[in-house]
């Protein structure tokens, strides 16, 4: 990568407002959204911006446990990568 021109990709997967009914491409699931996130970073992003969802309702959800597992699982593929949990 040529440093004089650093470029910063924030990806953001899931919004607060798409749903299934919406899109079938937002991810709501903490796999769903931990493989998105895993493939965006294998194409160069450099922080994700992130919003959790209800496993059941897929509605936005605020609860440390999901936050939690999807960072953990964004970790073992992109340790490096810049995580922006949004609560």
């Amino acid at each position: 990568m040529n440093t004089q021109h650093k470029l910063v990709i924030n990806f953001t997967p899931t919004g607060m407002v798409p749903t299934k009914a919406m899109t079938p491409h937002v991810p709501v699931g903490v796999s769903e959204i931990v493989e998105q996130v895993h493939a965006a970073c294998t194409i160069g992003i450099t922080l994700v911006h992130l919003h959790a969802r209800d496993i059941h309702s897929g509605e936005p959800t605020y609860h440390k446990e999901i936050y939690r597992e999807i960072v953990e699982g964004i970790r073992r593929h992109c340790p490096e990568l810049v995580i922006l949990p949004c609560r």
